[in-house]
């Protein structure tokens, strides 16, 4: 659905295989359904003069509202299965027929009786026909004589059915030419009119069903009833996202968190003939992409979606080893990368990331993290070696020696390939640190179930990430030192090994520049490298026409900067709550959810690339949704080795607003947590409750719960399940060790001493 509530489809953009156009008979690539009113008719193209939002703020049903001149118009549309009601997939074959249904409403808004009128003109143009309630299209319209600008029809060997329009037995149901445009036929009927006549304030309500593809037995599409449809479509989703659950302040930020579920849903493609889910990057046009995929399994994982994200993991698990990666690789044995199906088969969807490789092996360690499924890891447990076995041999083949017989450039790092969009190959340090965080992750989880090749596996990852950092202090020996705004200078590491200086445009160096190497485990947050690099963002790539976005750095330095283009392709928020910088992550957080969110329709722009507010790329981007509700997530609830940090990132106007919020059963590394917090002026409570028959319960050493109270205020007095302790020394940290799975904790708050002038002066 567009802006202005038309409705469209287009085959290039479906990724279509095989035989599965056959049924699309449409006159041309895209079929666009253009919903005007008026006399003449005014189909809204420009401007915002269309309304929308989504039912319950998430549901995927659009609300589209408009007023033309005195009488309003309300479209609610959604999509639903023709042969029933909406069923999980393990129920659906993956190829069923779909139809989208409309309920109009239509209002005088004035006391006078008034004329209302609907169109509905399909473009591109269509010789149209009305049987009764039912509208067909018999033909093209194509050029004729082409200097006179004449029309003629181009028959169909049989009419086609293009949708049904059940008006109550009220108006007049009409097809008519629609001559308003210059090469517009002034004679054939290419448009539908509805006509209506409303007494003052008088409303009607009208249904359109239009079916996706030509069906077999049109009687089907007059069975379905749209307040039936809406129930049950309504009822399939909300238990769709039932599970973990974000209750936070901003209604926004809650509706989001369960949209985005959704648009994970309606953009997975199950193949009819294998029974394999693919996770694209997007619903449109993008086909499968391993790393953006597994950003939506672990954001499903994270809501304690187990099993759904244990369905998407099985397609990469059936389909190692089938393909390598793009670039200089001596075999395909182990490697994980995405794939798309075409009649059951896999092949290559024209990505082959080689990011792929690392983030899926980090994405099977964390589903066991986050599920505690042991059986599930017992029986994925030869995959995963195979996965690092791929690693291992592939990075001994850069093991060599340069011309002086010292170790190379790239010593012990993978194969030169494909990082990402890109097409050169070289030695990414991105691709490197995703790829020992996946060999790591796997090696501490199967030293869990004591599975045998742990103990080497954990070896060769100390190795590698040994190599990973010598050939990055190395290429950063090489590197010409950086300006920072305050004309300072630091050292800096390049995106890549051979190269000494910057690499053009945002995505190599930005968004996959060697802040990966902290992401991946590499560098310690807090290492003086890492410090560099964030600086160097901040002042020249992020705020730079060259590596970002333009900004005006005396007054929009702050709020327009802080991410790079394509915010979620790096885990800038989790970086800076990694090292203690909380609001350095919420303004990165933020400041991801101003560039890229639609707030009225609750979706994401891929990147907006000119400028803030023009989003580029395709919907629903259901990946960057899902990374950047895990940036959201982890300032609520972040693992850290034996540690969960609650409230971290939190903002500190939630302690200030008296409302309450919190989390239900989102899964953590230590099980489902569930946390509410009542915040008040003189009193703070938390009631925290985690599951103890998760796998990994027992491995919490402590929980930390941040309390960002306002700062002119000390605590008072801490009970912790009725147990009076000591106050702590950082007022807004409570530390508890060896917590119980329910634990309860009070805070008192008093107004603080005012400091004198020379302290405030030292303050």
């Amino acid at each position: 659905m567009r802006h202005n509530g038309e409705l469209f489809a287009d085959k290039a953009q479906l990724k279509l295989s095989g035989r599965d156009a056959a049924n699309l008979l449409w006159p041309g690539r895209q079929l666009r359904y253009r919903i005007g009113s008026g006399d003449p008719p005014d189909f809204r193209e420009e401007g915002h003069a269309t309304q929308q939002e989504l039912l319950e703020g998430w549901l995927p049903v659009v609300i589209s509202r408009w007023l033309d001149r005195e009488i309003a118009f309300e479209v609610t549309t959604l999509a639903t299965l023709v042969d029933g009601p909406p069923r999980e997939a393990a129920l659906r074959r993956g190829d069923e027929d779909l139809a989208a249904m409309m309920r109009i409403v239509i209002r005088n808004t004035t006391h006078g009786r008034k004329r209302a009128q609907l169109w509905l003109a399909i473009a591109p143009a269509e010789s149209l026909a009305l049987e009764g309630d039912s509208l067909f299209a018999e033909g093209r319209v194509v050029p004729d004589v082409q200097v006179a600008r004449q029309w003629r029809e181009d028959a169909y060997p049989t009419p086609r059915l293009r949708g049904l329009l059940m008006t109550g037995q009220r108006g007049i149901l009409q097809t008519v030419p629609l001559g308003g445009r210059p090469e517009a036929s002034h004679v054939i009927p290419t448009a539908l009119l509805y006509s209506l006549d409303l007494e003052g304030g008088e409303a009607h309500t009208l249904t359109a069903v239009i079916p996706f593809a030509i069906p077999a037995n049109a009687s089907r599409l007059r069975g379905l009833d749209f307040a039936q449809a809406l129930s049950e479509l309504s009822a399939y989703w909300r238990g769709f996202v039932a599970g973990g659950q974000l209750q936070v302040p901003e209604q926004v930020l809650a509706d989001f968190h369960k949209a985005a579920r959704v648009h994970v849903g309606i953009s997975t493609d199950k193949d009819p003939v294998n029974g394999l889910t693919i996770v694209p990057a997007a619903t449109w046009s993008y086909g499968a992409c391993g790393n953006e995929a597994c950003w939506q399994i672990t954001m499903l994982d994270q809501a304690g979606h187990h099993t759904r994200a244990a369905e998407y993991l099985e397609t990469f698990l059936q389909t190692q080893g089938v393909s390598r990666p793009d670039g200089r690789f001596a075999s395909s044995e182990g490697a994980l990368v995405a794939m798309d199906f075409d009649g059951g088969k896999p092949v290559m969807g024209g990505f082959a990331y080689n990011l792929d490789q690392g983030f899926i092996m980090e994405c099977l360690a964390n589903h066991y993290r986050l599920s505690g499924d042991r059986d599930w890891l017992i029986r994925a447990a030869p995959a995963l070696v195979k996965a690092c076995g791929f690693v291992s041999r592939e990075r001994a083949q850069t093991k060599q020696f340069d011309a002086n017989g010292d170790p190379s450039e790239a010593w012990g790092l993978l194969p030169v390939g494909h990082l990402e969009d890109n097409p050169e190959w070289r030695h990414w340090f991105a691709v490197n640190a995703h790829a020992y965080a996946g060999l790591r992750a796997i090696a501490d989880v199967l030293a869990e179930i004591n599975h045998p090749a742990a103990d080497d596996l954990q070896h060769e990852a100390e190795a590698y990430r040994s190599d990973i950092r010598a050939a990055a202090l190395r290429a950063m020996a090489l590197t010409p030192v950086v300006r920072l705004l305050d004309g300072t200078y630091v050292p800096h590491i390049p995106t890549r090994t051979g190269l000494r200086g910057r690499e053009p445009g945002w995505f190599r160096e930005a968004a996959y520049g060697a802040l990966h190497l902290m992401e991946g485990g590499v560098f310690d947050p807090d290492e003086p490298e890492m410090t560099w690099l964030l600086k160097d963002l901040e002042d020249n790539l992020f705020v730079t026409r060259e590596w970002g976005r333009p900004v005006d750095l005396d007054e929009r330095w702050f709020s327009h900067g802080g991410v790079t283009i394509q915010a979620n392709l790096m885990d800038l928020a989790i970086d800076y709550l990694r090292r203690g910088e909380v609001k350095h992550a919420l303004r990165a957080l933020f400041n991801n959810f101003g560039a890229s969110l639609y707030a009225d329709v609750r979706t994401f722009t891929e990147h907006p690339v000119t400028a803030l507010g023009q989003g580029v790329g395709p919907f629903y981007k259901s990946s960057d949704e899902s990374k950047a509700l895990t940036w959201l997530r982890h300032m609520l609830l972040h693992e850290e080795n034996g540690t969960l940090h609650v409230t971290q990132g939190a903002p500190e106007a939630w302690f200030t607003a008296e409302q309450p919020f919190g989390v239900e059963a989102m899964a953590t590394y230590f099980g489902a947590v569930s946390f509410e917090i009542r915040p008040s002026v003189l009193r703070t409570t938390v009631t925290l409750r985690r599951d103890p028959n998760h796998t990994r319960a027992r491995l919490l050493s402590s929980i930390v719960l941040h309390l960002h109270h306002p700062a002119q205020t000390v605590v008072t007095a801490l009970r912790v399940n009725d147990v009076p302790l000591p106050i702590p020394r950082d007022d807004n940290v409570i530390v508890v060790p060896s917590p119980p799975y329910e634990l309860h904790v009070r805070v008192e708050y008093g107004e603080a001493r005012p400091l004198s002038n020379q302290e405030h002066s030292r303050a």
